[in-house]
């Protein structure tokens, strides 16, 4: 399923990769950051916006299994909490009115 289609069937997308399996050929990348060309290579092809490349990267980082503190100190003290109430501006840059439309028309389909 294409990007674009999971995140008009409101799917929580984000992006990852892991650097230490070389053998496998979807895993191979030019750069030696990875996960910025996962990142710039998804903004060309999709035509995201800074808006959309902000919120794909606090999804990452909310479905990472990284520590409660590591979320924390990316996402902000309340990162937990749904909607736009879980949301730090400052932090994420994704616009708050983004993440409270996401949780209303999530609560809507419930």
């Amino acid at each position: 399923m294409s990007l674009y289609r999971q995140v008009s069937y409101r799917s929580r997308v984000s992006f990852w990769t892991q650097a230490e399996i070389l053998d496998d050929p979807l895993q191979f990348h030019f750069t030696a950051s990875h996960l910025l060309e996962e990142y710039s290579c998804a903004a060309q092809i999709y035509k995201l916006t800074p808006a959309d490349m902000c919120e794909l990267a606090r999804n990452s980082v909310l479905q990472s299994g990284w520590e409660m503190q590591v979320k924390k100190h990316w996402l902000g003290h309340s990162w937990y909490l749904p909607g736009s109430a879980g949301n730090d501006i400052h932090k994420t840059n994704v616009p708050t009115i983004r993440l409270a439309y996401r949780h209303a028309t999530l609560l809507e389909e419930l």
